[in-house]
């Protein structure tokens, strides 16, 4: 069985749907021990989705399978292991040395970003704003009530 065999999980660049997932026991493992690094605007490593508290199957349906954060890369994920691997494998090693680990709740806040479209760096909007500038990443908190 798998539980015997893997202590973590790093999905990089992924589509993850919950609609392949048979087992609550492994979608709580994903929550609780995984992470995942996408596509995103955001500043590296910034927590851009969670997964929701779930007492079935069904209740994961149409959620991200475990805590995602950028990549820090806008547009292609083959980018994301070789700039974020040093996060990644430290991440890795931390939940590896706690058998207890389970991942922290994460506040995702709403960031704004622009893109200089001479340099193609991409900016906190607050310093950088300009009309029809900005681009809305997530805006939702991953905390129960």
């Amino acid at each position: 069985m798998w539980a015997n065999r893997i202590s973590t999980i790093s999905l990089i660049s992924t589509w993850q749907s919950y609609s392949y997932i048979t087992s609550l026991q492994f979608a709580q493992f994903l929550k609780e021990r995984g992470r995942a690094w996408d596509i995103s605007q955001a500043p590296p490593n910034t927590p851009i989705a969670c997964p929701l508290q779930a007492k079935s199957l069904e209740d994961w349906e149409r959620h991200v399978v475990c805590p995602t954060f950028s990549g820090g890369v806008p547009d292609y994920g083959e980018l994301i292991f070789p700039r974020m691997q040093r996060t990644i494998l430290d991440w890795m090693n931390e939940v590896a040395e706690d058998a207890n680990y389970t991942n922290p709740e994460f506040v995702i806040k709403e960031m704004a970003f622009t893109e200089d479209a001479e340099e193609g760096i991409v900016s906190d909007a607050e310093e950088n704003s300009g009309p029809g500038e900005d681009s809305v990443a997530a805006g939702f908190s991953c905390k129960e009530d």
